[in-house]
C-alpha cells in the first residue's frame, strides 16, 4: 500500500473512497482505514505499517477538495489540493522506489 487514507469521521467514507478510486485510477495502491478505532489509533495503524503517505480527511478537506497529507519519508505534515497531490503520487510513482 503506497498511500493510506483516514476518513475523520462515517461521514469523510464517501470523500475517502472518491481519493481511492482516482488514486486507483493513476495505478497507486491505495487503503481506506475506516474501521471502528479512534481516529488517533488509525493513523497510529497506518503509520505502523510503514505506509508512505497517510491521509486524513475530514469536514475542512472536503469542503475546500484538498487532502492533509503526512509523509513519513519526510515527516512533514501538510495540506495539498487534490490534483497537486495526485500529481506528487504520479511523480512518486514515476520515480519507482515508491
Amino acid at each position: 500500500t503506497q498511500v493510506a487514507i483516514v476518513p475523520v469521521a462515517e461521514s469523510h467514507k464517501e470523500y475517502a473512497k472518491e481519493l481511492s478510486d482516482k488514486l486507483i485510477d493513476i495505478n497507486a495502491d491505495s487503503e481506506i482505514y475506516a474501521k471502528n478505532d479512534s481516529l488517533n489509533k488509525r493513523i497510529r495503524t497506518a503509520e505502523k505499517t510503514r505506509v508512505p503517505m497517510i491521509i486524513v480527511v475530514g469536514d475542512e478537506e472536503i469542503a475546500n477538495k484538498t487532502v492533509a497529507v503526512r509523509d513519513r519519508r519526510t515527516r512533514e505534515q501538510y495540506n495539498l489540493s487534490q490534483e497537486e497531490f495526485l500529481k506528487l503520487i504520479q511523480t512518486k510513482i514515476n520515480e519507482v522506489n515508491f
